[in-house]
């Protein structure tokens, strides 16, 4: 491998076999396109061969002095355009069935940090742009479908991107011919064969696979969890309504009352306030008496009982509150 040295401006540059020095520029070699299905539309072998000619000399772009990550904001060149360099030697791979040039980095032009990357033969991306004619034929290649075919390229410019339509992997893109085609591993790029992908896929799959365990297990103990706390505020509400009461009338308001309560409170408020209030105050005796110990009766067990009268219906009337009191007295304590 030969190994040539150069210096350009306040940077010094050591390439591998794959560059070469021309004045003050890089050359790279740089594969443009090739044939296969690409955002929706197919590309022949036929119509890319006959354009080899018209890529002869376009710019090459980026979008700007710290930016590769798509398209320049023009889309197609002015004098707006940040140029890097141009595409020379243009000819068509018939093996391969893509387009290859040489790439001319202008080493004044590009950023150092692009030109750092370049110059230790790390891969880029790249994307064409042009205009040309689709025949609206679709169809199936390479286990991807289209919706048309191009044909008639005019292209404009080709532009160093992150995220190009067709990758490095598949064949595309800045030092691409001797890192990916011979697989070889010189400044850490590996060449990613299909027994590789496949483990890698199948390493992706059982990650996912655990974690969707993994999901479906914190779910459920987020359920049980929810159950209890539901459970719990239930079990709450229902002794918070029933501590209201007198224990004699508990039993009474449980039975009578706490299903209508737990339904709807204010329903069972307005439908039931009057047995509500009666079980609210406590259980009354159905009698007074007074023990009248008499003179003939002093020493004796004998007991006379004095009943004093009473309307009993109506003392028991005027204990039970009123439905607007009820729901006074229950609005107070929070139900």
């Amino acid at each position: 491998m030969t190994i040539e040295n150069g210096k350009y401006g306040e940077y010094d540059i050591c390439m591998n076999s794959d560059h070469k020095m021309e004045n003050n520029e890089i050359i790279i070699p740089i594969s443009i396109m090739k044939t296969g299905v690409f955002n929706g539309y197919l590309k022949t072998p036929e119509d890319l061969k006959t354009s080899t000619k018209w890529w002869e000399g376009l710019p090459i772009v980026i979008k700007n002095s710290n930016d590769i990550s798509g398209h320049p904001e023009t889309v197609i060149v002015t004098t707006k355009t940040h140029r890097v360099g141009q595409v020379r030697d243009v000819t068509w791979d018939a093996e391969k069935e893509r387009l290859v040039a040489n790439a001319h980095i202008d080493i004044e032009l590009c950023p150092k940090w692009l030109l750092d990357d370049l110059e230790i033969g790390k891969i880029k991306g790249v994307s064409g742009t042009y205009f040309t004619d689709l025949v609206k034929i679709e169809g199936e290649k390479g286990g991807k479908k289209y919706t048309a075919i191009e044909t008639n390229y005019a292209p404009n410019n080709i532009a160093i991107v992150n995220n190009p339509a067709c990758t490095p992997l598949e064949g595309c893109g800045l030092n691409v011919n001797e890192k990916i085609e011979n697989g070889n591993n010189q400044n850490g790029v590996d060449k990613m064969t299909d027994e590789v992908i496949d483990t890698k896929t199948m390493e992706l799959e059982k990650k996912l696979v655990d974690m969707e365990i993994q999901m479906n297990s914190l779910k459920q103990t987020i359920t049980e969890k929810e159950t209890l706390i539901a459970g719990y505020e239930k079990a709450k509400k229902e002794s918070e309504f029933l501590a209201q009461f007198p224990v004699e009338n508990q039993k009474a308001a449980r039975d009578e009352l706490l299903p209508l309560f737990m339904e709807d409170p204010a329903k069972m408020l307005v439908t039931n306030s009057k047995r509500l209030g009666e079980l609210l105050v406590p259980p009354v005796t159905n009698a007074s008496h007074t023990h009248v110990i008499t003179e003939e009766s002093k020493g004796s067990e004998h007991v006379d009982l004095e009943f004093p009268e009473m309307n009993e219906e109506k003392e028991i009337e005027d204990m039970v509150p009123s439905a607007e009191a009820v729901l006074e007295m229950v609005r107070g304590r929070r139900v």
